[in-house]
């Protein structure tokens, strides 16, 4: 999460019309604030929007705020007790005795959540596919077993291109994603059957390169942000991810499918 642009938390620079507008923003927030005796993040809380809404606001009202630049390190590391978090912003903006204070906790939780989703994704991703690894090895072969009726002859065989692979060896089609790729194809051949068969035998796309390219596609898509909402719908964990996947990679393989293009370079 070094990467600004891959940043859930990056704060954009600011152009000088931006700024001014900005400034009467502030402005017109502490006006509201002198009136209505309740800060930002209460306010946003008391509208009862739905939670996706609530929770895009509240992390748009903490990475506005500049009296938060400490509460927002720490939410970005990952690591924190949501509780005690959430009575240190409501302290810092004057009312440590807010009714909202589960609100706030929850949506700190979820933001924890995000977070380690990341972290884990990141660490997959991180690890390579080894060959000599076991365990690699037998996943690889259920991949395999999944889609395919006949077992695979050798380890080493061009029949790997007949479930998208590019040569002889699959590992080196891994070099991108690591065990995450390998997991993710794993699990929409094993949880997603129907839909993979249809990928593999009734449409042109590759499914194991296609399949490694929309792991990669969401992977940054969930660290900019792109997908906040789906995963305050559907929890901020693995098991949504992988459902997600799942569900893009079929949507994108029969739109491809009904648009019938001539190749690949020639779909929009």
């Amino acid at each position: 999460m070094t990467n600004r642009s891959m940043n859930r938390y990056f704060i954009p620079v600011l152009s000088p019309f931006q700024q001014i507008l900005h400034r009467l923003w502030k402005l017109w927030k502490y006006i509201v604030h002198l009136f209505s005796s309740s800060c930002e993040i209460e306010r946003i809380c008391a509208r009862n929007y739905p939670k996706k809404i609530t929770y895009k606001m509240l992390k748009s009202s903490l990475l506005s705020s500049s009296q938060l630049q400490k509460q927002r390190e720490i939410i970005q590391a990952g690591d924190y007790d949501s509780l005690l978090i959430a009575k240190s912003i409501l302290r810092i903006k004057g009312n440590p005795d807010s009714r909202y204070l589960q609100n706030i906790q929850q949506w700190l939780e979820h933001e924890k959540n995000m977070n380690h989703l990341i972290q884990s994704l990141e660490k997959q991703h991180r690890q390579p596919y080894d060959s000599t690894n076991s365990y690699h090895e037998s996943m690889l072969l259920e991949l395999w077993d999944c889609i395919v009726s006949h077992p695979l002859p050798t380890r080493y065989t061009e029949e790997w291109q007949t479930i998208g692979f590019q040569g002889k060896d699959p590992a080196t089609d891994f070099r991108g994603m690591g065990y995450l790729g390998l997991r993710q194809l794993r699990f929409m051949a094993q949880h997603d059957s129907d839909n993979t068969h249809f990928i593999v035998y009734s449409s042109p796309l590759p499914y194991a390169i296609t399949g490694i390219n929309f792991t990669s596609h969401l992977v940054s898509c969930l660290k900019k942000g792109e997908l906040d909402d789906f995963m305050c719908d559907h929890g901020a964990d693995i098991p949504a991810f992988d459902k997600l996947y799942c569900s893009v990679f079929n949507d994108f393989a029969r739109f491809y499918v009904n648009e019938k293009p001539k190749d690949i370079m020639e779909f929009p």
